[in-house]
């Protein structure tokens, strides 16, 4: 699902796509989805409730209200659980959003489970405030809690740079998986193994045969080539277009300062934990261990802010020099969730929907590609060309002289430009062949 407000988010594995379905309900702090399951579907409703600042507690309210409607709208078809950061707790009365929770769960009778431990999920990074804030909620005659296995919350991580710890929740249902399929590609051949002499004797030997028995058909004569060349291959490259299991690789960032920083963190927090954990600001492992952590969340964000200067970076210069990686690395930008746009607008006309937004795209692109006179373009210039080519293209056309055929000479020295160490194409041919 799309990011929602403050990184509010619902993720799962793709093997169980068929088994999950977005529902629409909610907002930026709500995400809610529908559950394939069992007898009865679940309708998991994410939330990150306002914070207690000045003024919060209408915002508060206003996102209780749409909890309330939801849970309306699918007590009858679904299991309902709401989870998330309520910025209020069940336990304590202390801030305002404390109580005026404690009150919309007596009133619309959801709560928490015994099996959910009384324990702190939030530290705040100046020392002086934690509590438990972060729920699953369910109704109190709800089915699904004789479901639940148990309910865990993680003790403080040196590499958890957030303020929360997580919550884990682990319940019995019945889903419908599906295996992914392995993804398999054909290896590069490991031409630095390959035994030269072999693949020069096959070649010389088949080739003559080969162009004897050619019909003249450019086609199937480059098959014929191609089949000659990975015979040759076989025979002299050991493991030759072997097929591989590809595995999908993490797209986090790890590099030296990062792995330094990590290092320094756990450290840190190892000891704070062998001296009691002290939860006093003025401690000084309690500081050290703060710092150690702020600093490897710096340089994770310095890690990341690198990466997206050489981004741009690589586009500004593939702009001029290299068309298939300035495409390449715009797409890459493209697939960012971050690059959606609510609102777009062009000269007087505004778009807020996606196919309005996509249609004013479509017109701000078409008015580029179209030539147009500015004020100051330059028509004397784009005379001149234009008489230029006419000339060019008329001496041409009087020399009476056809496009000679390619010759030999001009193929050896072509394919003497190629560059080595390349991917093949589609056929499996490469510049080493």
């Amino acid at each position: 699902m799309k990011r929602g407000y403050g990184g509010v988010a619902i993720i799962w594995k793709k093997e169980i796509n068929e088994n999950i379905k977005e529902l629409l309900d909610g907002g930026n702090r709500i995400q809610a989805i529908h559950i394939q399951q069992g007898d009865k579907p679940i309708c998991l409703i994410n939330v990150y409730m306002p914070s207690d600042n000045k003024n919060a507690d209408i915002e508060y309210k206003d996102t209780l209200a749409q909890i309330d409607e939801m849970i309306e709208k699918y007590k009858d078809t679904h299991k309902i659980i709401v989870c998330g950061d309520m910025n209020g707790s069940l336990h304590r009365s202390s801030t305002p959003h404390d109580k005026i929770l404690q009150t919309f769960c007596k009133e619309k009778c959801i709560g928490n489970t015994e099996k959910c431990p009384l324990k702190e999920t939030f530290y705040h990074q100046n020392g002086k405030s934690k509590g438990q804030i972060d729920y699953f909620l369910f109704k109190s005659n709800s089915e699904i809690i004789s479901k639940i296995r148990q309910i865990d919350v993680l003790d403080t991580d040196p590499e958890n740079t957030s303020d929360h710890v997580p919550v884990i929740l682990t319940m019995n249902s019945q889903l419908k998986k599906v295996r992914e399929k392995a993804t398999t590609i054909i290896a590069k051949p490991k031409w630095t193994d390959c035994d030269h002499q072999i693949y020069k004797e096959i070649i010389n030997k088949d080739l003559p045969n080969l162009m004897q028995k050619s019909k003249g058909i450019i086609e199937q004569d480059i098959r014929n080539l191609e089949k000659l060349l990975h015979k040759a291959g076989e025979a002299a490259i050991p493991k030759y277009r072997r097929k591989i299991k590809i595995k999908p690789k993490g797209k986090a960032i790890w590099n030296e300062q990062i792995e330094k920083a990590s290092k320094q963190s756990k450290n840190a927090y190892k000891v704070w934990r062998q001296h009691g954990a002290p939860q006093e600001r003025s401690n000084e492992l309690k500081i050290k261990m703060t710092a150690a952590k702020r600093i490897l969340r710096k340089a994770q964000r310095q890690a990341y802010a690198s990466q997206r200067e050489s981004t741009a970076g690589k586009i500004m210069k593939a702009s001029n020099a290299d068309t298939k990686l300035f495409y390449k690395l715009i797409n890459m930008q493209r697939k960012t969730p971050l690059t959606n746009t609510k609102i777009l607008k062009l000269n007087e006309k505004t778009a807020e929907d996606g196919p309005n937004i996509m249609k004013i795209w479509q017109e701000h692109f078409q008015q580029l590609a179209t030539p147009t006179l500015e004020e100051n373009f330059d028509t004397e210039k784009l005379e001149r060309v234009e008489i230029q080519n006419n000339i060019k293209e008329s001496i041409e056309r009087e020399k009476g002289q056809g496009i000679d055929h390619v010759n030999v000479k001009e193929v050896n020295k072509a394919i003497e430009n190629l560059k080595a160490g390349k991917a093949p194409d589609e056929d499996g041919i490469s510049a080493e062949h």
